[in-house]
């Protein structure tokens, strides 16, 4: 990963591009869903336009979590702003599960009072055209998720892939409908409120993961690690603790064991190489503290 992409100001770019995008696109499938869906008759085809809309409020949120996370520290936060970004993360996956409850509410309730669908080719164009949009959506910020290993943004492209079932269960259903006289658009929505559960819930299992503290990936380790060792006077080291307060702040201590000889001077010199070393290379802010053997 590059360290420009680390960088507090260029990971807010990314998320106010992700926003953006997400705004613009997912109010437009909102209004021609919601139109549809009046069209036909769809509760599935509502829900889905809905649901759009909650996306466009969960771009929103990712916008705010970004530009707080990048946020400098401050004597209140001394260690950054950096988790926002979770927190952003974790939102968003409320709003999906909370979608998830209203779909399996509406899709059950149609299930039992089933309504006749009023088919059109122009309305089942429309929602692949949506499906496809969302497909792309999903590509675009798994992608940029990746990059900036942002859990908001992949919160966000499990949203749109979501969405993209829901469009093709929902023009199942309408297939169906139409062609065989089996109403099956409670069930579909029913079962594309399992995806959207599912997927809130383990996004939202990721996000308070990272909140809570997970361990330090193992490259990091290693890389921290052989960087220590590779310096001239280092022993062994033990005792090495990293901790993350968001993407861009990981901060870590280390103890590194020296030859009980070596002069006082020489043991900081070492010490404040090694720190530089890693901060140059992995930019993580480290601590060493150094044990005579």
């Amino acid at each position: 990963m590059k360290k420009a992409e680390k960088k507090p100001r260029s990971r807010a770019g990314y998320g106010l591009l992700s926003g953006i995008i997400g705004i613009f696109l997912n109010v437009l499938l909102f209004v021609v869903k919601l139109v549809v869906g009046l069209f036909i008759g769809s509760v599935a085809v509502m829900a889905d336009a809905f649901n759009n809309l909650t996306d466009a409020a969960g771009s929103v949120v990712t916008i705010v979590g970004f530009k707080v996370a990048a946020k400098p520290a401050d004597t209140e936060h001394p260690f950054g702003h950096g988790r926002m970004e979770e927190i952003a993360g974790l939102i968003i996956s409320m709003v999906m599960v909370f979608i998830g409850f209203e779909f399996a509410r509406t899709s059950i309730m149609n299930i039992f009072n089933p309504e006749p669908l009023y088919f059109s080719w122009v309305a089942v164009g429309i929602l692949v055209f949506g499906f496809f949009v969302k497909l792309w959506m999903y590509i675009f910020n798994n992608r940029l998720g990746k990059k900036i290993s942002s859990n908001a943004l992949i919160a966000v492209a499990k949203d749109a892939r979501i969405d993209c079932v829901i469009s093709a269960f929902t023009v199942a259903a309408i297939f169906l409908a139409h062609f065989l006289g089996i109403y099956a658009d409670g069930y579909a929505g029913l079962l594309v409120s399992l995806f959207i559960l599912y997927q809130g819930y383990s996004s939202a299992k990721e996000s308070v993961s990272a909140l809570i503290g997970k361990p330090a990936e193992p490259e990091i380790t290693s890389a921290i690690e052989a960087l220590a060792l590779s310096h001239e006077g280092v022993l062994g080291v033990h005792d090495l603790a990293v901790h993350n307060y968001g993407a861009q702040k990981n901060i870590a201590t280390i103890h590194i064991e020296v030859d009980k000889n070596t002069p006082l001077t020489e043991c900081f010199a070492i010490s404040k190489s090694i720190e530089a070393k890693v901060f140059a290379d992995l930019g993580v802010d480290i601590t060493i503290h150094f044990d005579p053997i």
